[in-house]
């Protein structure tokens, strides 16, 4: 079973990759924003259906990130984000186009370039950190934040307002990676004690 699941990781990959050579090779021939961290990314329209019944249109995101120049060392980063939370995503992505939009959070902005066709994307993507977050993360955190943290911030929306209400609540001196955990499995938990006060 671990064979099995390790080739589909494998041909994931793969797949990813070369279609994101496709658009190296073939997209709009742009000049590269200034950017704090590169990478590349693809994804998918998804419309998961919650336990309440709601359907929120999302994109499924696979991002391979460059963590330094000449692209050594790479990560990986698979993330789903309301189609909401983007700006200048056109609404219709089945239609074959160029895109250009943003995830614009208050730990920065990450722009993704690219192509769209049948619901499914790919190109590069630029995240540009915002230093006055970066500051007050640091004051909060009484640590140092990297630039890769700040991306992780961004995709999780972990912002100084939800930093705030953790802390109101009594979550204190909370580590990078505690912040993160509490933006994915705790926002839940966070919505039922506001409904309470």
């Amino acid at each position: 079973m671990k064979r099995v699941f390790t080739a589909v990781i494998v041909a994931a990959a793969v797949a990813s990759a070369s279609a994101a050579e496709w658009v190296v090779a073939r997209g709009p021939q742009q000049a590269a924003p200034r950017a704090d961290i590169e990478g590349t990314w693809s994804a998918r329209v998804r419309v998961p259906e919650k336990a309440d019944g709601q359907r929120v249109p999302q994109l499924q995101l696979q991002m391979m990130i460059d963590d330094d120049e000449g692209g050594r060392n790479r990560g990986n980063w698979g993330q789903s984000v309301p189609l909401a939370a983007f700006t200048s995503l056109p609404s219709n992505l089945d239609a074959a186009q160029d895109v250009k939009f943003e995830l614009r959070r208050d730990a920065g902005v990450v722009l993704f370039q690219g192509r769209f066709e049948s619901g499914r994307g790919v190109g590069h993507l630029f995240f540009t950190a915002n230093r006055e977050f970066e500051r007050a993360m640091e004051q909060q955190t009484r640590d140092t934040v990297t630039d890769r943290e700040l991306l992780s911030f961004a995709l999780m929306d972990v912002s100084r307002a939800f930093v705030t209400e953790l802390q109101s609540l009594g979550y204190t001196n909370l580590r990078e990676d505690e912040l993160v955990d509490w933006a994915i499995h705790g926002r839940r938990l966070l919505k039922t004690r506001r409904g309470r006060l």
